[in-house]
């Protein structure tokens, strides 16, 4: 598990409960930007295989809508429902700090 930007701008960041320290963490840091929702537990049962994940969730205000567009391109799946797939803006470096990026690249990579 890792963030998503979701198109109406707001970040959720979602990780397994063995990474709790880490949300909590993320969660303090992000206080200007996140809402008020305490950090939610999260069970799904993953159909493909019986086995049950838990993890930890929690929401940032909708405050970055335009990182959305910079950062998503929309497309149409065959089924005819709009996707996006995660760009990389060529200018990374100037949204973010060094730390912000390493933090980044240990909890996704991608």
């Amino acid at each position: 598990s890792d963030g998503y930007l979701k198109p109406n701008g707001t970040l959720q960041v979602q990780h397994s409960v063995k990474q709790t320290k880490f949300v909590n963490w993320l969660y303090a840091k992000l206080e200007p930007l996140r809402t008020n929702t305490p950090i939610s537990d999260v069970h799904r049962l993953d159909p493909r295989n019986g086995i049950l994940y838990k993890s930890k969730r929690f929401n940032t205000k909708c405050l970055l809508k335009e990182y959305h567009k910079l950062w998503y391109t929309p497309y149409i799946d065959p089924n005819g429902k709009v996707k996006y797939k995660k760009a990389l803006p060529y200018n990374l470096d100037s949204f973010f700090s060094p730390l912000f990026i390493s933090l980044w690249f240990v909890g996704d990579g991608t």
